[in-house]
C-alpha cells in the first residue's frame, strides 16, 4: 500500500473543493487534492454560474439572516447560514483573484431582501438574500468551469498536488481526531494518506438508486423517466456522485442530516441536451407557465401561480399518487404562447414569446417518442393517453373555467390574470415528475462547517476551524458543507 504525508486532504475538485484547497495553499498549508474523475470540475461546474452574495452591511446581513430563517421557520442550520450570510461578499474577490472577472451584477436593495423571486426567478422569494453576479463565459466554457480550471492551476503553481481518478473509501480517526483517509485509484491501487485535516467535498450521492429510496424516499429513474422511476436528477452525464462522502463521514460518527430534493422537470427524451441549461425546444418554457395542473385523479392540489418557483412546486408534487402532474392546457392558451407571450420564464431558458409550438409538439411525440408530452382533440382521449381519470378532470375543468369566467379562484385564490380557461380544442399536458440538481445535505455541521456527531460536538480535523472573519468556505455558489459536503447550488442551509 502507497502512502503519502501531508497537511490537509481535499476530496473533490468541484468548485468547493478547489475554493478550499486554494484558500489553504494560499495559508501556507500542504494539501492535496483527490477527484474521483480525470479531470477536476464537480457536479455545478459546468454552469453558466450566477452567484448570490449578501452585501458587507452589518443591516443588510441581519436582514438576510431573518428572512432566510423566517423561510426555514427555523428549522435549518442557522449557525452555517449566518457564516455563509456574512462572508459572502468575498465571492467577487476570490474570482477577481483569479483573473476572472463578471459580466454582470443584478443588484438588489434592503427592501427586496425575501420580496422578489431569488436568482432573477425560478426560486422562491426567501432564498432572495443579496446581489447576483453574472459569470463571464470564454468560448463554450462556463463560468463555474474557468473558476474550476483557474483553481486548480493556481493550487499546482503554489505546491499543493491534484490526484485524479482517486476516489474515497474510509476516513480514519485516532483518539476521535481525524488523521488521514484511504483512498482508491480506478485501477484498485490503495494509497493510505496521513494529514491534519479532511475536506470533503464529494458533492451527493444522487448516482446511488439505494441511497436515493433510503434518504428521499422516491426512486430514482433517468432523464426519460424510464420504468417507475419518480425523481430525476438533472445534473450532467457521469457525475459519478455514489455517495462515497457521506457514507465515509457517517462511518467515523458524523451526525446524519435531512436530505431534500428540488423542483420539477418535464422528462426527456426530446427536452434538453448533454446539460440540463441546453434545451431542445421550448416546451420546457411551456412546462413553467401558471396554467392548470392535475394529479393522475384529474384533481388540482395548488395555486398554480407559485410554479415561478420550481422548487415549491416540486414539494407539492412529491405528495401526489405517482409523485408526479399534468400541466393542462388548450388550443387558445397555445395561441397565447405564440400570439401574446409567456407569463414568465426561467432566467437561463427566458423567452417572451414562442414560435412552431405545434410543430415541436409533433416532433417530440413522433420522431423522440417522449411519454410524457400528449396531444388530443378530446378532454376524454387526452386522458385515455396520459392515464388521468376522465371523471375527475372533467369536473375539474368544468369548475376551473367557471373560475376563469368569473375571475376568482375559489379554491387556491389564484391570480385571476394566470385563470386561463381549459375548453379549446386541441388539448395539451405535460406530465411533471420531482428532480432535482444534486443531493443536498444528508451531514450535520456547526457554523464553522465541523462535521459534528450525535452530540452535536465537532469532530477535530474533519475540516479547519478558522477564524470566523476569515472562514473556508465555497465561494463559488455557497458555503463548503460538512467535512465538507456540498449542498444543492441554490440552497444557503
Amino acid at each position: 500500500m502507497d502512502r503519502i504525508k501531508t497537511e490537509a486532504v481535499v476530496m473533490g475538485s468541484g468548485l468547493a473543493g478547489l475554493a478550499a484547497a486554494l484558500t489553504l495553499a494560499e495559508k501556507g498549508v500542504k494539501v492535496d487534492v483527490f477527484e474521483k474523475r480525470p479531470f477536476q470540475g464537480g457536479a455545478v461546474s459546468n454552469t453558466p454560474m450566477i452567484t448570490l452574495v449578501t452585501r458587507n452591511e452589518k443591516a443588510y446581513q441581519d436582514k438576510a439572516f431573518q428572512v432566510h430563517c423566517e423561510f426555514t421557520n427555523y428549522d435549518s442550520n442557522m449557525a452555517l447560514a449566518r457564516t455563509w450570510i456574512n462572508n459572502s461578499w468575498r465571492i467577487p474577490e476570490f474570482v477577481y483573484g483569479l483573473g476572472l472577472d463578471f459580466l454582470d451584477k443584478v443588484e438588489t436593495t434592503y427592501e427586496e431582501l425575501g420580496n422578489i423571486n431569488a436568482y432573477t426567478g425560478g426560486f422562491p422569494k426567501g432564498m432572495n438574500l443579496g446581489d447576483y453576479y453574472l459569470l463571464k463565459a470564454r468560448g463554450q466554457g462556463h463560468g463555474a468551469a474557468l473558476i474550476c480550471l483557474k483553481a486548480a492551476q493556481k493550487i499546482k503553481a503554489m505546491g499543493g498536488r491534484i490526484h485524479f481518478n482517486y476516489a474515497l473509501q474510509s476516513i480514519k480517526k485516532d483518539g476521535g481526531r481525524v488523521v488521514g483517509a484511504t483512498v482508491i485509484s480506478k485501477s484498485g491501487d490503495i494509497v493510505d494518506v496521513d494529514c491534519k485535516a479532511i475536506v470533503v467535498a464529494t458533492g451527493g450521492f444522487q448516482d446511488n438508486p439505494g441511497m436515493v429510496k433510503e434518504y428521499t424516499g422516491l426512486k430514482l429513474t433517468d432523464r426519460n423517466c424510464s420504468g417507475d422511476g419518480n425523481i430525476i436528477f438533472n445534473h450532467f452525464y457521469n457525475g459519478q456522485m455514489d455517495g462515497e462522502g457521506h457514507q465515509a463521514v457517517w462511518a467515523v460518527g458524523g451526525k446524519k442530516g435531512p436530505v431534500g430534493s428540488g423542483g420539477r422537470l418535464l422528462p426527456g427524451p426530446g427536452v434538453v441536451g448533454y446539460v440540463p441549461w441546453v434545451t431542445r425546444n421550448q416546451l420546457f418554457t411551456v412546462a413553467e407557465q401558471p396554467y392548470l395542473l392535475v394529479n393522475r385523479n384529474g384533481d388540482r392540489f395548488m395555486d398554480e401561480s407559485v410554479r415561478v418557483s420550481s422548487i415549491s412546486e416540486g414539494a407539492a408534487i412529491r405528495n401526489q399518487p405517482g409523485k408526479y402532474a399534468y400541466l393542462i392546457f388548450d388550443e387558445e392558451t397555445l395561441d397565447h404562447l405564440e400570439q401574446i407571450g409567456t407569463e414568465y420564464s426561467y432566467m437561463i431558458f427566458k423567452a417572451d414569446k414562442l414560435t412552431n409550438l405545434r410543430e415541436q409538439f409533433k416532433t417530440i411525440i413522433e420522431q423522440d417518442h417522449n411519454e410524457h408530452v400528449f396531444v388530443a382533440d378530446s378532454l376524454n382521449e387526452l386522458c385515455g393517453k396520459a392515464g388521468i381519470n376522465e371523471q375527475g378532470l372533467t369536473e375539474t375543468v368544468k369548475r376551473y373555467n367557471r373560475f376563469s369566467d368569473e375571475g376568482y379562484d375559489e379554491d387556491f385564490g389564484k391570480d385571476p390574470q394566470y385563470l386561463y380557461p381549459v375548453r379549446k380544442g386541441r388539448y395539451y399536458a405535460l406530465r411533471l415528475y420531482t428532480c432535482a440538481y444534486h443531493t443536498f445535505g444528508g451531514i450535520s455541521t456547526n457554523g464553522k462547517c465541523e462535521v459534528v456527531d450525535d452530540e452535536l460536538l465537532p469532530i477535530k480535523g474533519s475540516t479547519f476551524a478558522p477564524k470566523p472573519e476569515n472562514p473556508i468556505f465555497h465561494r463559488g455558489f455557497k458555503p463548503i458543507r460538512e467535512v465538507y459536503q456540498i449542498p444543492h447550488p441554490y440552497f444557503v442551509s
